[in-house]
């Protein structure tokens, strides 16, 4: 998922700290719905990435699963026919 669409599509965050605010990565969404089914923390703590864990419930891993295996598909086909493609940020 080295180039992938999910690296690029990104949700605008406001920052409660600063007033700001920054970018979340589909990807990034999906690596936390990964570390949430995957990972069991040494100490459990309520208040670590609530953030970012509020956003991730908001949008269903599967859909991003998919989105991301459907890039996959296409920039494989694009290389099967020798076509460069490119995804901008």
């Amino acid at each position: 998922m080295s180039d992938s669409l999910l690296r690029y599509a990104y949700i605008e965050q406001p920052c409660n700290a600063c007033g700001g605010s920054y970018r979340v990565s589909l990807q990034e969404i999906l690596m936390e719905h990964r570390l949430h089914d995957e990972w069991q923390p040494a100490r459990p703590c309520g208040t670590c990435s609530l953030e970012s864990r509020q956003l991730m419930w908001r949008i269903p891993p599967e859909l991003v699963e998919s989105l991301g295996a459907a890039w996959e598909r296409v920039a494989q086909a694009a290389e099967d026919v020798q076509l460069g493609l490119k995804v901008g940020a």
